[in-house]
């Protein structure tokens, strides 16, 4: 069925007269009246009956009528949609995030992707980089941003830079070592345990930090190194807030906590020049989505404005 041809059957239906209808699908006269006979030919029915009043629809033109409106709204819908989605603003977008940027960045993102989006769903999860790597391949989410050096190397993921995040210790308001100005040295920080998201491998960690969490417990009195491993800040950061535990983070995901005086961050020369380095994670044999591109767009920007937009 040639969809030009409903189309000229709705706007003959709707003007009445040849003449009007064919100005309205820019076609001659003669042209019209052709295309509906042929159409009448190959369905074997009379759609229309010329009468002195104007064209009007038979019985069957009318069914027919009827079932060809519901097509072309349908297809109007259809087209839309398609518009839409190229355009990334409609449709269901599902990708991951990693804790740090889920702690520092991802909310006022998320806020902006609403405002400017309002017809886009969207589908989070937060979690470690290997777990999201797993969801990826099985295609349960389309993207993620996380700290890509703790997946194995896999010729199935496409991996690209995204954001960069220095590494930070912090303690309770009230702890012991809160007072001190001094720089601090690991081992002594090391008594009172850690408190962090699951960490990279050893290669990818500041040499002071991997050395201590290595340390046997009877080479150092109490000694608890990675005393709670958690993939979430918010429930990392309750934990030290009220405990002596010593928070591994990014400056970027504590920010808040740190300008309203709930931590304080421990002066550690040794984390000065290392950094979280967070990656777009995709599969590489598939393009991206509009949607995909539009938020991990507004992601990126949100980033700018949070981390490399202030001291970091």
């Amino acid at each position: 069925m040639d969809l030009r041809k409903l189309r000229h059957v709705l706007a003959l239906h709707e003007e009445g007269s040849f003449v009007k209808a064919a100005a309205r699908v820019n076609l001659t006269q003669s042209a019209l009246s052709r295309s509906i006979q042929a159409l009448e030919s190959s369905l074997e029915l009379s759609l229309f009956d010329r009468t002195r009043e104007g064209v009007v629809a038979t019985a069957a033109g009318r069914l027919f009528i009827e079932r060809a409106q519901q097509i072309v709204r349908s297809l109007s819908g259809f087209q839309h949609d398609m518009r839409s989605l190229h355009k990334g603003v409609t449709g269901l977008l599902r990708f991951g995030v990693g804790p740090f940027p889920a702690s520092s960045f991802l909310s006022e993102a998320l806020v902006a992707v609403a405002r400017d989006y309002p017809e886009l769903q969207l589908s989070v999860e937060i979690d470690n980089a290997p777990t999201l790597g797993e969801h990826l391949k099985a295609e349960r989410i389309e993207f993620f941003i996380a700290d890509s050096r703790m997946l194995p190397e896999d010729r199935e993921l496409s991996i690209t830079p995204f954001a960069r995040q220095s590494w930070l210790l912090a303690c309770r308001v009230g702890h012991p070592l809160a007072a001190s100005r001094d720089p601090q040295a690991m081992e002594p920080l090391a008594q009172y345990g850690f408190a962090s998201v699951h960490l990279p491998p050893a290669p990818h960690l500041p040499p002071a930090l991997e050395q201590v969490l290595n340390l046997r417990s009877d080479k150092l009195a109490a000694f608890a190194p990675l005393a709670l491993a958690c993939d979430s800040l918010d429930v990392l950061k309750r934990v030290v807030t009220n405990s002596d535990l010593i928070l591994v983070s990014t400056r970027a995901a504590v920010r808040e906590e740190l300008e309203r005086g709930e931590l304080v961050e421990l002066r550690t020369p040794e984390f000065d020049e290392f950094a979280v380095l967070m990656n777009i994670v995709a599969l590489r044999d598939r393009s991206l989505s509009p949607a995909a591109q539009r938020v991990i767009e507004q992601l990126r920007i949100v980033s700018d404005i949070q981390i490399a937009g202030r001291p970091d």
